[in-house]
Protein backbone atom coordinates (compact mmCIF):
# COMPACT_ATOMS: atom_id res chain seq x y z
CA UNK A 1 0.00 0.00 0.00
CA UNK A 2 1.34 3.39 -0.68
CA UNK A 3 3.15 5.20 2.37
CA UNK A 4 2.25 8.13 3.67
CA UNK A 5 3.98 10.37 1.67
CA UNK A 6 3.36 8.75 -1.35
CA UNK A 7 -0.60 9.52 -0.42
CA UNK A 8 0.34 13.35 -0.26
CA UNK A 9 1.63 13.20 -3.36
CA UNK A 10 -1.40 11.71 -5.12
CA UNK A 11 -3.46 14.00 -2.79
CA UNK A 12 -2.20 17.28 -4.23
CA UNK A 13 -0.90 15.83 -7.65
CA UNK A 14 0.85 18.60 -9.86
CA UNK A 15 -0.35 21.51 -7.43
CA UNK A 16 2.83 21.01 -5.38
CA UNK A 17 4.83 22.09 -8.83
CA UNK A 18 2.40 24.42 -9.71
CA UNK A 19 2.27 25.93 -6.37
CA UNK A 20 5.57 25.32 -4.51
CA UNK A 21 4.83 27.00 -1.47
CA UNK A 22 1.50 25.37 -0.74
CA UNK A 23 2.26 23.63 2.19
CA UNK A 24 5.02 26.10 3.51
CA UNK A 25 2.46 27.42 6.31
CA UNK A 26 0.90 24.39 7.56
CA UNK A 27 4.84 23.10 7.50
CA UNK A 28 5.58 26.13 9.46
CA UNK A 29 2.57 24.59 12.22
CA UNK A 30 4.17 20.90 11.78
CA UNK A 31 6.22 19.48 14.72
CA UNK A 32 5.00 16.06 13.85
CA UNK A 33 5.30 12.95 16.18
CA UNK A 34 7.57 9.84 16.05
CA UNK A 35 6.04 7.49 13.73
CA UNK A 36 6.34 4.60 16.23
CA UNK A 37 3.88 7.29 18.50
CA UNK A 38 0.87 7.01 15.87
CA UNK A 39 -1.73 4.37 14.94
CA UNK A 40 -0.63 2.22 12.80
CA UNK A 41 -3.03 2.92 10.00
CA UNK A 42 -1.24 6.24 10.27
CA UNK A 43 2.71 5.25 9.97
CA UNK A 44 4.81 5.60 6.93
CA UNK A 45 4.40 2.45 5.55
CA UNK A 46 1.59 -0.93 6.48
CA UNK A 47 1.68 -3.66 5.13
CA UNK A 48 -1.62 -4.02 2.96
CA UNK A 49 -1.36 -7.54 3.40
CA UNK A 50 -2.90 -7.69 6.75
CA UNK A 51 -5.62 -4.87 6.64
CA UNK A 52 -9.39 -5.25 5.96
CA UNK A 53 -11.21 -2.94 3.55
CA UNK A 54 -12.14 -0.73 6.12
CA UNK A 55 -8.96 -0.19 7.30
CA UNK A 56 -7.75 0.03 3.77
CA UNK A 57 -10.35 2.49 3.01
CA UNK A 58 -9.53 4.55 6.21
CA UNK A 59 -5.72 5.00 5.28
CA UNK A 60 -6.38 5.87 1.83
CA UNK A 61 -9.25 8.67 2.68
CA UNK A 62 -9.61 9.52 6.34
CA UNK A 63 -13.15 8.20 6.43
CA UNK A 64 -15.60 5.63 7.03
CA UNK A 65 -19.46 5.44 6.29
CA UNK A 66 -21.47 2.57 7.77
CA UNK A 67 -25.16 2.73 6.50
CA UNK A 68 -28.04 1.84 8.91
CA UNK A 69 -25.40 0.89 11.77
CA UNK A 70 -27.65 2.18 14.71
CA UNK A 71 -30.66 0.61 15.27
CA UNK A 72 -33.13 2.43 15.12
CA UNK A 73 -35.24 1.76 19.01
CA UNK A 74 -31.94 3.33 20.19
CA UNK A 75 -31.95 6.37 17.81
CA UNK A 76 -35.85 6.81 18.73
CA UNK A 77 -35.13 6.49 22.81
CA UNK A 78 -32.02 9.10 22.36
CA UNK A 79 -34.15 11.17 19.97
CA UNK A 80 -37.59 11.40 22.47
CA UNK A 81 -35.09 12.13 25.20
CA UNK A 82 -33.95 15.46 23.44
CA UNK A 83 -36.83 16.13 22.40
CA UNK A 84 -37.81 16.54 26.15
CA UNK A 85 -35.07 17.70 27.30
CA UNK A 86 -34.22 20.79 24.59
CA UNK A 87 -37.83 21.34 23.22
CA UNK A 88 -40.48 20.68 26.37
CA UNK A 89 -38.38 21.22 29.47
CA UNK A 90 -35.77 23.82 27.78
CA UNK A 91 -35.82 25.81 24.08
CA UNK A 92 -32.22 24.98 22.98
CA UNK A 93 -32.01 24.14 19.32
CA UNK A 94 -28.28 24.00 19.99
CA UNK A 95 -29.25 21.10 22.14
CA UNK A 96 -27.57 19.76 25.51
CA UNK A 97 -25.19 22.99 26.80
CA UNK A 98 -21.26 21.72 27.54
CA UNK A 99 -20.04 18.84 25.32
CA UNK A 100 -20.61 16.01 27.81
CA UNK A 101 -24.29 15.22 28.02
CA UNK A 102 -23.39 11.30 27.60
CA UNK A 103 -22.54 11.14 30.99
CA UNK A 104 -26.06 12.22 32.13
CA UNK A 105 -28.34 11.24 29.24
CA UNK A 106 -28.40 7.00 29.30
CA UNK A 107 -29.89 7.05 25.74
CA UNK A 108 -26.82 9.12 24.19
CA UNK A 109 -24.49 6.86 26.21
CA UNK A 110 -26.17 4.00 24.83
CA UNK A 111 -25.55 5.36 20.84
CA UNK A 112 -22.10 6.27 22.08
CA UNK A 113 -20.62 2.80 23.70
CA UNK A 114 -22.59 0.78 20.90
CA UNK A 115 -20.65 -2.18 20.84
CA UNK A 116 -20.68 -2.79 16.89
CA UNK A 117 -19.57 0.95 16.87
CA UNK A 118 -16.89 0.46 19.28
CA UNK A 119 -15.45 -2.34 17.48
CA UNK A 120 -14.84 -0.55 14.32
CA UNK A 121 -13.69 2.35 16.39
CA UNK A 122 -10.71 0.03 17.65
CA UNK A 123 -10.06 -1.79 14.69
CA UNK A 124 -9.35 1.35 13.24
CA UNK A 125 -6.82 3.06 16.06
CA UNK A 126 -5.84 -0.06 17.64
CA UNK A 127 -6.74 0.88 21.25
CA UNK A 128 -10.42 0.97 22.92
CA UNK A 129 -11.54 4.60 22.60
CA UNK A 130 -13.56 6.36 25.14
CA UNK A 131 -16.05 8.99 24.33
CA UNK A 132 -15.40 12.12 25.81
CA UNK A 133 -16.83 14.98 23.84
CA UNK A 134 -20.80 15.43 22.08
CA UNK A 135 -22.33 18.05 20.15
CA UNK A 136 -26.09 17.92 20.38
CA UNK A 137 -27.39 20.59 17.94
CA UNK A 138 -29.96 19.70 15.55
CA UNK A 139 -28.53 22.46 13.20
CA UNK A 140 -25.15 22.78 11.33
CA UNK A 141 -22.66 24.19 13.48
CA UNK A 142 -21.48 26.05 10.17
CA UNK A 143 -17.62 25.99 11.44
CA UNK A 144 -15.88 26.19 8.92
CA UNK A 145 -12.77 24.41 7.33
CA UNK A 146 -10.94 22.74 10.25
CA UNK A 147 -9.24 19.43 11.49
CA UNK A 148 -9.47 18.04 15.38
CA UNK A 149 -6.12 16.58 16.33
CA UNK A 150 -4.40 20.14 16.98
CA UNK A 151 -7.64 20.42 19.45
CA UNK A 152 -6.19 18.05 21.28
CA UNK A 153 -2.89 18.25 23.55
CA UNK A 154 -0.29 16.77 21.52
CA UNK A 155 0.27 13.69 24.17
CA UNK A 156 -3.08 12.46 22.38
CA UNK A 157 -0.71 11.76 19.06
CA UNK A 158 -3.67 11.16 16.90
CA UNK A 159 -5.24 8.66 19.13
CA UNK A 160 -8.72 9.99 18.25
CA UNK A 161 -11.54 10.74 15.91
CA UNK A 162 -14.76 11.54 15.77
CA UNK A 163 -18.33 9.93 14.59
CA UNK A 164 -21.68 11.94 12.71
CA UNK A 165 -24.75 9.55 13.76
CA UNK A 166 -28.08 10.23 11.45
CA UNK A 167 -31.02 10.38 13.98
CA UNK A 168 -32.88 11.15 10.73
CA UNK A 169 -32.32 11.00 7.18
CA UNK A 170 -30.43 14.28 6.60
CA UNK A 171 -31.83 16.84 3.77
CA UNK A 172 -28.56 18.16 1.21
CA UNK A 173 -30.59 22.11 1.97
CA UNK A 174 -30.16 21.63 6.12
CA UNK A 175 -26.09 22.12 5.88
CA UNK A 176 -24.85 18.37 5.86
CA UNK A 177 -21.49 17.84 6.73
CA UNK A 178 -18.66 18.07 4.33
CA UNK A 179 -15.42 16.72 4.30
CA UNK A 180 -12.18 16.23 2.15
CA UNK A 181 -11.17 13.16 1.06
CA UNK A 182 -7.94 12.05 1.81
CA UNK A 183 -6.83 15.47 3.49
CA UNK A 184 -5.90 13.91 6.99
CA UNK A 185 -2.34 12.69 5.06
CA UNK A 186 -1.24 16.37 5.51
CA UNK A 187 1.11 17.91 7.50
CA UNK A 188 0.50 16.98 11.43
CA UNK A 189 -0.24 20.79 13.06
CA UNK A 190 0.55 20.61 16.60
CA UNK A 191 -1.60 21.81 19.27
CA UNK A 192 1.76 24.09 20.66
CA UNK A 193 2.74 25.38 17.61
CA UNK A 194 -1.12 26.20 16.85
CA UNK A 195 -0.75 27.87 20.54
CA UNK A 196 2.39 29.51 19.47
CA UNK A 197 0.92 32.27 17.08
CA UNK A 198 -1.70 32.64 19.45
CA UNK A 199 -1.41 36.09 21.38
CA UNK A 200 -0.15 35.66 24.65
CA UNK A 201 -3.51 36.22 26.82
CA UNK A 202 -5.08 34.18 24.01
CA UNK A 203 -2.94 31.00 24.94
CA UNK A 204 -4.94 30.03 27.98
CA UNK A 205 -8.39 31.46 27.03
CA UNK A 206 -11.07 28.26 26.73
CA UNK A 207 -11.43 30.13 23.29
CA UNK A 208 -7.96 29.82 21.67
CA UNK A 209 -8.86 27.19 18.80
CA UNK A 210 -11.58 30.23 17.81
CA UNK A 211 -9.06 32.75 17.79
CA UNK A 212 -6.70 30.13 15.84
CA UNK A 213 -9.46 30.09 12.94
CA UNK A 214 -8.27 33.79 12.00
CA UNK A 215 -5.14 32.14 10.45
CA UNK A 216 -5.58 28.28 9.84
CA UNK A 217 -9.21 28.92 7.89
CA UNK A 218 -7.50 30.72 5.74
CA UNK A 219 -4.53 28.46 5.52
CA UNK A 220 -7.16 25.32 5.24
CA UNK A 221 -9.25 27.21 2.23
CA UNK A 222 -6.08 28.01 0.09
CA UNK A 223 -5.03 24.45 -0.04
CA UNK A 224 -8.18 22.91 -0.76
CA UNK A 225 -8.16 25.61 -3.43
CA UNK A 226 -4.86 25.44 -5.06
CA UNK A 227 -4.36 22.15 -4.31
CA UNK A 228 -7.75 21.75 -6.50
CA UNK A 229 -8.66 18.96 -3.75
CA UNK A 230 -12.88 17.91 -4.34
CA UNK A 231 -15.24 17.66 -1.16
CA UNK A 232 -17.60 15.51 -0.47
CA UNK A 233 -21.15 15.84 1.43
CA UNK A 234 -22.47 13.07 4.05
CA UNK A 235 -26.38 12.86 3.17
CA UNK A 236 -26.73 10.37 5.34
CA UNK A 237 -29.83 8.28 6.01
CA UNK A 238 -31.47 7.66 9.53
CA UNK A 239 -28.85 5.02 11.49
CA UNK A 240 -25.87 5.94 9.06
CA UNK A 241 -22.83 6.43 10.71
CA UNK A 242 -19.54 8.20 9.27
CA UNK A 243 -16.18 7.82 11.08
CA UNK A 244 -13.74 10.37 10.23
CA UNK A 245 -9.95 10.68 11.10
CA UNK A 246 -8.39 13.44 13.73
CA UNK A 247 -6.65 15.02 10.46
CA UNK A 248 -9.41 14.55 8.05
CA UNK A 249 -10.37 18.76 6.65
CA UNK A 250 -14.11 19.01 7.48
CA UNK A 251 -16.90 21.47 8.40
CA UNK A 252 -20.66 22.10 8.79
CA UNK A 253 -21.71 23.75 5.63
CA UNK A 254 -24.49 26.76 5.74
CA UNK A 255 -27.46 25.21 5.29
CA UNK A 256 -29.67 26.49 1.94
CA UNK A 257 -32.62 26.34 3.88
CA UNK A 258 -31.98 27.63 7.69
CA UNK A 259 -35.35 26.27 8.75
CA UNK A 260 -34.53 22.77 8.42
CA UNK A 261 -33.38 20.58 11.19
CA UNK A 262 -30.19 18.24 10.95
CA UNK A 263 -31.29 15.60 13.51
CA UNK A 264 -27.32 14.43 14.54
CA UNK A 265 -25.06 13.19 17.21
CA UNK A 266 -21.54 14.19 16.53
CA UNK A 267 -19.23 11.95 19.35
CA UNK A 268 -15.15 12.75 19.73
CA UNK A 269 -13.32 9.61 21.36
CA UNK A 270 -9.73 9.56 22.18
CA UNK A 271 -7.63 6.23 22.92
CA UNK A 272 -8.15 5.70 27.00
CA UNK A 273 -4.26 4.89 27.32
CA UNK A 274 -3.82 8.19 25.53
CA UNK A 275 -5.83 11.27 27.42
CA UNK A 276 -3.71 11.62 30.77
CA UNK A 277 -5.38 15.08 31.38
CA UNK A 278 -8.47 13.18 31.61
CA UNK A 279 -9.92 10.87 34.59
CA UNK A 280 -9.52 7.39 33.93
CA UNK A 281 -11.80 5.45 30.86
CA UNK A 282 -14.04 2.99 32.02
CA UNK A 283 -16.43 0.27 30.16
CA UNK A 284 -20.34 1.15 29.91
CA UNK A 285 -21.77 -2.08 30.35
CA UNK A 286 -20.61 -4.76 27.66
CA UNK A 287 -20.19 -1.93 25.33
CA UNK A 288 -17.47 0.89 24.59
CA UNK A 289 -15.32 3.29 26.73
CA UNK A 290 -15.91 6.52 27.86
CA UNK A 291 -14.42 8.93 30.15
CA UNK A 292 -16.48 9.99 33.30
CA UNK A 293 -16.66 13.91 32.84
CA UNK A 294 -19.95 15.37 34.49
CA UNK A 295 -20.90 18.41 33.41
CA UNK A 296 -24.15 19.03 35.67
CA UNK A 297 -26.42 19.62 32.69
CA UNK A 298 -29.84 20.82 33.34
CA UNK A 299 -32.19 18.44 31.71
Amino acid sequence: MPGKTELLQNLLGSALTEHPDLLDEINSLSGGFANNDLPFLDRENVNEAFLSNIQKGWRQNGVVIVDSLIPDDMIEAYRQDWIQHNRVNHDRPLGYPGECAYFQVESLMNIATYAPLHNILEHLIGDQMGIHLNLTGWKSTERNWHQDGYLNPDTNKDHYLAVWVALDDVHEDAGPFEYVPGSHVLPVITQDATKSRLEPHERDDPNWPKYSERFLTPMFEDILHRGNLSTEKFIAKKGDVLIWHARLMHRGSIPNNPDLWRETAILHYSGVNHRPDMPQGYQYQDGGWFFPINQNIPL
